[in-house]
């Protein structure tokens, strides 16, 4: 059952006279939907203390990608070795690794499980992210001062991204144009590190490729084989569609007027309470 602001959001939204189409990226949709919700946000109910749990969710959830990333790691490792013939004993249980069955079919299903889930755990920390930023730069005001400075007081930022770039600061002023020279050496940095974070999945979906190779020419039942291979494709489509999904700009349609111009008719909203003190304000 709708709330009464609920109601009037939504009869605004469909009686709303034109539609502006815009091309957007999903995280940037993300982004300049929260900044309408804080615009909306006449009670202040995304204070300091909603900043603060965006915080801790934030590192959370990049403790989860770390996780998720040595698990994959892990496993990614174990199956090369498996594929290419190599043999140890399992510490503790005395069990040489050949002998375990389908221990191939075993680590292609698992690794690929581990890779959809680590795609979803860093598009989960790439959103936590954006909306920290977010917020940073609109306490700080980002047309004067560089909110980047001010967001990584907060959060971690790897400060190697930004000190490799040719401009420093995106949101204002840059006080040091750099030179023919370190402008084609940064270019140069960012396409060795692009290309070095690339290889992870491409070694992975080398991997990939290599176990469904083993899985087709072994004693597998015909169906064990389709639903395995299957189910693998599936989920590396998966992972690779979240993340590439994030860098592809997609058409949306901008409901007109903004919900920043909408007045509400009933300032009184009894299932809200009114907190003081938002993110829009500077920090003490």
């Amino acid at each position: 059952m709708k709330t009464r602001l609920q109601h009037q959001v939504v009869t605004l939204t469909e009686q709303a006279p034109d539609r502006q189409k815009v091309r957007l990226l999903p995280i940037s949709r993300l982004t300049q939907s929260f900044d309408r919700e804080l615009n909306l946000d006449k009670r202040r109910v995304f204070n300091r203390e909603f900043y603060e749990r965006y915080l801790e969710r934030q590192q959370e959830a990049e403790a989860k990608l770390h996780q998720v990333l040595r698990a994959a790691i892990k496993i990614n490792t174990v199956l090369f070795l498996v594929i290419n013939g190599q043999d140890w004993t399992i510490p503790f249980a005395e069990v040489s690794i050949s002998s375990v069955p389908a221990i191939v079919e075993i680590l292609l299903f698992y690794s690929s499980l581990s890779f959809i889930f680590l795609c979803g755990a860093f598009a989960t920390n790439q959103c936590y992210g954006s909306i920290i930023d977010h917020c940073g730069n609109r306490i700080v005001d980002s047309s004067l001062v560089d909110p980047d400075f001010y967001n990584a007081a907060w959060r971690h930022y790897d400060f190697v991204l930004k000190l490799y770039r040719p401009t420093l600061n995106f949101w204002g002023i840059d006080f040091f144009k750099p030179g023919k020279g370190f402008t084609v050496f940064s270019k140069a940095v960012t396409w060795i590190f692009a290309g070095a974070v690339f290889t992870i999945p491409i070694i992975h979906l080398g991997l990939i490729f290599s176990g469904s190779a083993h899985v087709i020419q072994s004693d597998l039942a015909m169906y064990a084989k389709i639903m395995l291979i299957g189910g693998v494709a599936l989920l590396n489509a998966g992972g690779i569609a979240i993340v590439f999904g994030m860098m592809k700009d997609f058409t949306f349609y901008e409901i007109s007027p903004p919900p920043s111009e909408l007045e509400l008719q009933d300032g009184n909203v009894d299932d809200q309470e009114q907190i003081q003190g938002g993110i829009h304000q500077r920090p003490e």
